[in-house]
């Protein structure tokens, strides 16, 4: 079964998030196993970055990575867990 969760907010200048998964599939990534997070970035313009490719992006664009794997899942999860925590601490 997938899982997803959405976060956002009204206005069009926010991005929004998407964290999406079929959750620990028994193994590695010929188990099936897949978690993404997407990023709807904001009517103002964004960049992306791979490696020393910079891309433009403007108006409303997704972007998305997704890792493959038991393992990778956990990991990718863990980190978003611990960037969030990081980021409050930064508002305080």
């Amino acid at each position: 079964m997938d899982y997803t969760l959405s976060t956002g907010r009204d206005m069009e200048e926010y991005p929004s998030l998407t964290f999406c998964t079929n959750g620990l599939q028994g193994g590695d990534a010929g188990h099936g196993g897949w978690t993404r997070l997407t990023v709807n970035t904001p009517n103002t313009g964004a960049t992306l970055r791979i490696g020393d490719n910079v891309i433009e992006l403007e108006g409303l664009a997704d972007v998305s990575i997704t890792v493959f794997g038991d393992w990778e899942h956990i990991g990718f999860k863990d980190a978003l867990v611990d960037m969030g925590a990081g980021v409050r601490k930064l508002e305080r």
